[in-house]
């Protein structure tokens, strides 16, 4: 997803993301936030890793699960897009989404 040209890492791409709330497990944060943004339907069939990031005023955990698509379509327009094998590399991430690459690129022995 393309995050808006306004405010904190303006412009850049990232991971489709959710914030938990506390009655919430991670994958069924995951799940909503892929419905609601998206309109995409998920069968999440593994984590692949955490990576922890500090910003100059606050921290994140970003949680990365592989999933597979069980139904939606992607909305068409500039703001998402379906990456390839190794993709990726040609979009400009923040640098929590990259760590998360690089432990993907790991896992799957890239």
């Amino acid at each position: 997803m393309r995050r808006p040209a306004d405010g904190l890492l303006g412009g850049l791409w990232a991971f489709p993301s959710a914030r938990r709330d506390a009655r919430e497990t991670l994958e069924d944060a995951l799940r909503r936030s892929l419905r609601e943004k998206l309109q995409v339907r998920a069968v999440i069939q593994r984590g692949v890793g955490a990576v922890r990031h500090a910003y100059s005023h606050y921290r994140i955990t970003l949680h990365g699960f592989l999933c597979e698509s069980s139904g939606g379509a992607l909305p068409a327009g500039e703001g998402t897009a379906w990456l390839p094998g190794r993709g990726e590399g040609t979009l400009a991430l923040p640098r929590a989404d990259r760590k998360l690459v690089e432990i993907i690129r790991r896992e799957e022995g890239r």
